[in-house]
């Protein structure tokens, strides 16, 4: 009798705890899990623009990661996601693409010593748009500035036609 009046205790503690609890938000997620992400809807008509992810080193536009096609952009008002994760000392990039198309990709490099980001445009059109990365020592802290990064990533936007500026 008493060890079921204990067991009654719990039930009923552990009820009232649930019922007092929040949920947990994909934002509280994704920071437990060392995941930060982009959303963004490029402006420009559909299959025109590529979508690409570039590691940046030294403040320029350095390797290309991730390609893209332009048929991937089917839809493009379902917009871009973009995902970086810790992944065993490395990043894991992950581009959801507006067509359904999702590329990933683990990078070469070490994890940053610190990062730098800002919250992302919600529109985009053509260009360069740094995701994150380690600031550099005594530079810009204008975190939409790629200039301001040592290493990092960013997202290019590229209208179909135009030649990649590769520095590979």
């Amino acid at each position: 009798m008493k060890l079921r009046h204990i067991i009654s205790v719990i039930v009923a503690f552990c009820i009232m705890a649930m019922a007092n609890a929040q949920a947990l938000t994909v934002d509280e997620l994704a920071r437990y899990l060392s995941v930060t992400a982009f959303s963004t809807t490029v402006k420009l008509p559909a299959e025109s623009f590529t979508a690409e992810i570039w590691t940046i080193k030294d403040g320029e536009p350095d390797k290309l990661l991730i390609d893209g096609m332009a048929a991937w952009n089917k839809n493009p008002e379902k917009g871009i996601t973009v995902m970086i994760g810790a992944d065993n000392g490395k990043y894991r990039i992950v581009i959801a693409y507006g067509g359904g198309v999702t590329k990933s990709i683990v990078s070469g490099g070490p994890n940053f010593r610190s990062t730098m980001s800002e919250e992302f445009p919600k529109t985009i059109q053509e260009g360069d748009f740094p995701l994150m990365g380690e600031p550099k020592v005594g530079g810009s802290q204008n975190a939409r500035e790629i200039s301001a990064f040592q290493q990092g990533f960013l997202l290019r936007i590229i209208k179909n036609g135009q030649i990649r500026e590769s520095q590979e």
